[in-house]
This record gives structure tokens, sequence and C-alpha cells, in this order.
């Protein structure tokens, strides 16, 4: 059974959840500016409720409608955010974006999504082992929402001055690049994460809009060659890690509070 993953101002359940909080999710949450004007948030697959939760806490007016296909997960969410200090601007729609967005109405000052990327729900990364279970593969595979889907529905949804914030790795990057251009979109930041120093980026933080205005680039490297976080990481994360407290030689010195789980 998985254990509860706490942060600063909201713990989330996640033992009804295919796939856990990730480390994908967090920093797509951390890189969203704080300082937009948003109203409606609309988070596309929401899983476990992370990126809704990460914007609640970011934007105290905003109203987040967070949408997942597969139903264990979208009751987990809905539980979440029943629990949470902020239930009253939280919801969970158990729906396929395909779906949504086709019969929604609305639009989105904001949208974020973190979304599948493998190819094929019939392998795993690496081997040709079959996926354990078809929930999984829903939330890891973009068989079920294939990117030109997802840009589809996100110019359709975005509002004319909205931001519409995603991760990928950098290969299935360069393809949702060329399908927003196609689409009318423009990239107006971008940020290159690296695991480890000394490592090839290997994600893209990205913000699109249906404006244009100059590019604005970013790097991130979250690990030294050591494993231990770099600054600029736990400055990036602080608003929502609870980081456990290192001394100059990568040892842990305390633990900020018992029930933290460090990211390491």
């Amino acid at each position: 059974m998985s254990k509860p993953f706490h942060f600063k101002q909201f713990s989330i359940e996640q033992d009804k959840c295919a796939m856990k909080v990730g480390t994908d999710g967090v920093l797509l949450g951390c890189f969203v500016d704080d300082k937009l004007r948003v109203g409606k948030v609309l988070d596309i697959g929401t899983g476990t409720g992370l990126l809704s939760f990460m914007m609640a806490q970011k934007f105290p007016e905003a109203i987040i409608e967070a949408v997942e296909v597969d139903s264990d997960a979208a009751n987990q969410a809905a539980d979440n955010f029943a629990r949470s200090l902020w239930h009253k601007r939280l919801s969970s729609v158990c729906q396929s974006f395909q779906e949504f967005h086709s019969l929604s109405l609305n639009n989105y000052r904001l949208i974020v999504c973190n979304p599948p990327f493998y190819k094929s729900a019939n392998k795993t990364k690496g081997n040709n082992r079959q996926h354990p279970t078809e929930q999984r593969a829903q939330a890891r595979f973009a068989d079920f929402l294939p990117l030109d889907e997802l840009v589809k529905g996100v110019q359709q949804l975005l509002s004319k001055d909205g931001k519409f914030y995603v991760v990928l790795p950098v290969i299935e990057a360069q393809e949702l690049m060329e399908l927003c251009e196609q689409a009318g979109l423009h990239l107006h930041e971008i940020m290159e994460v690296t695991g480890r120093e000394g490592a090839p980026p290997n994600r893209l933080l990205m913000c699109w809009a249906k404006q244009v205005q100059p590019l604005v680039r970013k790097c991130l490297l979250m690990y030294n060659s050591d494993t231990t976080p770099t600054e600029e990481y736990i400055d990036f994360t602080r608003e929502f890690y609870l980081w456990k407290k290192y001394d100059n030689r990568g040892h842990l010195k305390n633990i900020i509070t018992p029930h933290v789980k460090d990211i390491l």
C-alpha cells in the first residue's frame, strides 16, 4: 500500500492511483508563473490531483477543474480534494480529455498537463514485457492521449490571453513543438531540466500561448555529481517540498518533519 505524499500545505493519498506523485509533475507545478492572473484552471490527466493542488496553492482565487479518464484515479483525486483546505475550488471530472474538450464550452486562462508519453501500451521502456496493469498503461502511454489530440483540445479551450504549461522528455517535446506551432500556439518559455551534473537534459518544461512574445530560456540542474540536490533545485521547489537537511558533505543532518518523503 502506497504511503501518502506530504507537501508543505497539502497531502496526497495515492494508493488507488496507478501513477504516483512524481518529479515531473512537481517540476511543472513549480515552473508555472505565480504572477499570472488566472480565473479558471484546467488540469488535464490529473491522476492524484497533484497539479491541481499546486495551482490551488499558487493562485488563491482560482477555480480548478481536473480531468481524469481513469475512474479510480478520478475518485482518489476527488477524495484528496475533499480533505483539503481548498475543497471548494477543486473539482474532479472522470472523462477522457477527447470527450471533455468536444463537449466543453469553457475557456481557461491556465491549462496544465503532465501527459503520458510512451508510444505503445504493449511495451515497457527498454524491454518487451507486457505492462502490468491497464490503469498504469493509461497513465503512462500516449495511446490514450496522443499529443495531437492534446494540442487540438488545448487550442480550443485556451483563452486568447491564456497559458498552457506542459512537461515532456526531450524527444517527445520536439513532436509537441511541431504540433503547437501548426495549431498557432507560440512558445513563451522553456526550461531544460538535467537530472545529474554531466548528463544531458532529459526533460523540457514549456509554456505556450496564443499570443507572440520573446522566448525566455532557462536551465535547471537537479543533482550534483555526488547525488546531493543542488541549491537551485531546492530553491525551485521550496514552496512545496519538505526538504531534508544536508550538511556540507551531503550527509543528512536532521529531518524537518517525521512525515516527509525525501525525493532522492
